[in-house]
């Protein structure tokens, strides 16, 4: 923006003059275009509420009108008590300091907002401004301190990331033997967690969120609120004495009935951590404590989502204990963010209308599972791609379940065949969200990579229905493993690529339908429909 645009949108009588105009531009370098013009129209609106407040302190001053004031007091409260105090503060009410102090604290609270000053801030940082601004204890809200104290924030990026870790590293418990003293290692304890009258911890729920920003930012995934950090703590403090996994495997965290908190950074952020802490204490943390690990570590394959995405889920309102939940602030959430929300939850089953997510089950917990751990499962890697209705229902015809048959759903996904077989069937299924919706859908289901699963169960069953990955021959291994689990006399019904169409298995007889086209929305396979009987 150059001066001249500027000098119309502020005006010459305003506290924020064009001799400023300098600094708004080293300031618009750093921020948005649209968070500048939002810094500008703040300005704007403070200067016009001072002026309105000027004129009713001047108002309610003069000893005519402020004679009268006692008329609203006595006509609009109910009780003594009420008009007592009311009439008490009348003649302090309309001081024009107090006001313009509270006036000014609101418009700091705003413009914190508007930029990721508050994103960025270290938590005892954050709690000091809030502070200030709680109390109506900040400085004027004009453009010769607001700008260079934005700016200085936006500049320290670097210096808060440094702090929070250093606020992350002394929050833990100084106890524990485990906590190390150079540096961040694998595992970590912090104390109080969880209060002794059970609520969570805030200040300490305020450094874990930091710690999950932070490995956040090294992750690319965007900012992320206390709110979601707060919810999470609040689901695992009613399930102590397991490990949940957050933010796609970068951190995984244990809660204790007495408040303690474990926690576990994946290696490749450890030694992150313990990089930007050695910026702040370059001699105490050792060298070989700031490099990668040679060794290898697996990581599921899951694909993270952006945080904005898990703030709108977080910030979703449910409907009790129901199968529907809606928008909370859909005007106020960019459409990109709306539209990533929607075909998310429209890929767990959900139908989408007007604003409110109808689900086939109690949406609550499956959504709650996603913002805790931060993903999704990836499609294309685990070759998730439901069954339609009309061929589910055409497989389970040929299937020939009978009263008191044993029955499985290897590699169920969201269970579109299970749904339509007995309701003991069980559904083994490797993505622990999928495994979230089965259970609230009412199925039996065993979170486990099922070609695993196959050589280490003792179950044997009557009838297997299964619509098995395709990719790299997945296909033949899948089917396979089930017919390995079969009872003397059971069958399988698989949906195949029709690739396999025609061919045989040793002890079983086999029997394929026509090919069948375009059954798949998102795959543009060619399929058939084989059953085996085992003989």
């Amino acid at each position: 923006m150059n001066t001249s645009a500027l000098s119309k949108t502020i005006p010459e009588t305003s506290e924020n003059t064009i001799a400023h105009s300098n600094s708004f531009l080293s300031l618009f370098k750093q921020v948005k275009k649209d968070e500048s013009n939002k810094l500008l129209q703040l300005f704007n609106e403070r200067d016009e509420k001072k002026n309105k407040l000027s004129q009713m302190s001047e108002v309610f001053k003069d000893q005519e009108y402020k004679g009268l004031v006692n008329y609203f007091i006595t006509g609009n409260t109910k009780d003594d008590y009420h008009r007592y105090n009311v009439s008490r503060l009348a003649g302090e009410l309309f001081d024009l300091e107090g006001a313009l102090k509270s006036l000014d604290a609101s418009y700091w609270s705003k413009a914190m907002t508007l930029t990721d000053v508050y994103d960025v801030m270290p938590e005892k940082r954050r709690d000091e401004w809030n502070d200030k601004i709680r109390n109506h204890d900040t400085e004027p809200f004009t453009a010769n301190i607001v700008i260079p104290t934005l700016q200085e924030f936006l500049q320290s990026r670097l210096k808060f990331l440094a702090e929070r870790v250093d606020g992350i590293f002394r929050g833990l418990s100084g106890v524990h033997v485990t906590n190390s003293s150079y540096g961040f290692s694998k595992r970590m304890i912090m104390n109080t967690v969880i209060e002794s009258y059970g609520c969570v911890n805030h200040t300490k729920a305020g450094l874990i969120n930091d710690l999950r920003s932070v490995l956040s930012k090294f992750m690319g995934r965007g900012d992320i609120h206390h709110s979601s950090t707060y919810l999470i703590l609040s689901e695992i403090g009613h399930e102590t004495g397991v490990w949940h996994e957050l933010d796609g495997g970068a951190l995984r965290l244990k809660l204790f009935k007495k408040g303690t908190g474990h926690l576990e950074v994946h290696p490749d952020m450890a030694w992150r951590l313990n990089d930007v802490l050695a910026t702040l204490y370059p001699k105490q943390i050792p060298s070989e404590n700031r490099k990668p690990s040679r060794k290898q570590y697996s990581q599921p394959i899951k694909t993270s989502l952006h945080f904005d995405v898990l703030n709108c889920l977080s910030d979703l309102c449910h409907w009790g204990k129901s199968n529907r939940c809606s928008f909370r602030r859909e005007k106020e959430t960019s459409q990109s963010v709306i539209q990533q929300v929607i075909e998310l939850l429209e890929g767990l089953g959900a139908n989408y209308n007007n604003g409110t997510f109808h689900f086939p089950y109690e949406c609550r917990p499956v959504i709650n599972q996603i913002i805790m751990s931060g993903c999704v499962p990836e499609k294309q890697s685990h070759q998730f791609y439901p069954t339609p209705k009309v061929l589910a229902e055409h497989v389970i015809e040929h299937a020939g379940i009978q009263d008191g048959d044993k029955c499985l759903e290897p590699s169920a996904g969201l269970g579109a065949l299970a749904e339509l077989m007995p309701a003991d069937t069980d559904c083994v299924e490797l993505s622990e969200l999928h495994c979230k919706v089965l259970s609230e859908k009412g199925l039996r289901a065993i979170n486990d990579d099922f070609l695993k699963w196959s050589t280490q169960t003792s179950n044997r069953y009557d009838r297997i229905v299964m619509n098995p990955p395709y990719a790299k021959g997945q296909a033949l291994s899948h089917l396979t493993a089930a017919l390995s689990v079969l009872k003397k006399s059971g069958s399988v019904v698989a949906i195949l690529p029709a690739s396999m169409r025609g061919r045989e298995f040793p002890g079983f007889c086999c029997t394929w339908s026509e090919v069948l086209e375009d059954q798949f929305k998102d795959a543009g396979v060619r399929v058939v429909i084989g059953c085996f009987d085992k003989v």
